[in-house]
Order: C-alpha cells, then sequence, then structure tokens
C-alpha cells in the first residue's frame, strides 16, 4: 500500500515479493526468514519477532524498553523497542522479514523506515489491523 511505495521511493525498499511458505526445523541455526508483527495502540507499542509458524523467538514493547507511563506511546519508544528486536534477530541470523502492522497506525512510518534502514530484507508489508465486517446489533431505539 501507501507505506510500501513511500519506501520505494525512499530507495530503502526495492521490490515487494511474497515468497512459499515453507516449514522450519526447530533450530534457531536454521531460521532465515521471520515474522515481524507489530502492534500498536494509543499506550504503548508491541514488537514480536515469530517464525513463520507462529512460534515466538523474541519480543519487546516500549515498557520493556524502559519508558514508563504517558512515554510508553511516544515514537521513540517504539523504535526503541524495535531496535531491541532487529539485534535479536541479527544474533539469529534472520536475513528477511515479513512485516505485518496493527492497531492504529501513529508510529507505523516511523517503524518501517528504521526497520527497513537496519540492514535486514523486508519481503512484504501487511496491514492486519482487524476490521468489523458489521460489527454488533445496534441498541433498540428510546422511545421517550
Amino acid at each position: 500500500g501507501g507505506i510500501a511505495n513511500y519506501l520505494r521511493t525512499m530507495g530503502v525498499l526495492s521490490a515487494l515479493h511474497l515468497s512459499t511458505r515453507r516449514a522450519l526445523s526447530t533450530s534457531a541455526e536454521s531460521v532465515r526468514r521471520g515474522i515481524l508483527c507489530v502492534k500498536t495502540t494509543f499506550n504503548n507499542t508491541i514488537v514480536t519477532l515469530t517464525r513463520e509458524n507462529g512460534d515466538v523467538m523474541a519480543w519487546a514493547s516500549g515498557g520493556t524498553a524502559g519508558f514508563k507511563k504517558s512515554k510508553r506511546k511516544s515514537a521513540l519508544a517504539a523504535t526503541t523497542a524495535l531496535d531491541v528486536i532487529v539485534g535479536r534477530a541479527k544474533s539469529l541470523s534472520i536475513g528477511s522479514l515479513v512485516v505485518r502492522m496493527s492497531g492504529p497506525g501513529r508510529v507505523h512510518r516511523e517503524l518501517l523506515t528504521r526497520c527497513a534502514a537496519s540492514g535486514i530484507r523486508i519481503d512484504a508489508i501487511q496491514n492486519v489491523t482487524p476490521r468489523p465486517h458489521n460489527g454488533c446489533r445496534r441498541p433498540k431505539a428510546r422511545r421517550v
């Protein structure tokens, strides 16, 4: 979408392509591709690094990065948590990531720019924010 085009125009992201999913063994040395799940809320940002089958390898948030109370929702806290996870991904020798973003996107662009500049290739960017298909039934109209 728009964020991918933005990164492509900056020259950070060369091309987006999806490759077929393949099963990975359980040893950490064989992991070459991971999924970076970023959940942003109005109060915090949680960054999770998983294998392709969904097994969590590492996670960090604005709170675990050392920020307290209202500072957890800042872009600095989110990028600090992302730097922790990117360092962990490099130590696990992960070469490429699929980035899945969810939640209100106040810091999405900054996180993607930081992730792309880290040296790990981004295979795909997905927005997985849950959307209601019509939601719950509305309450009955009030009779006065």
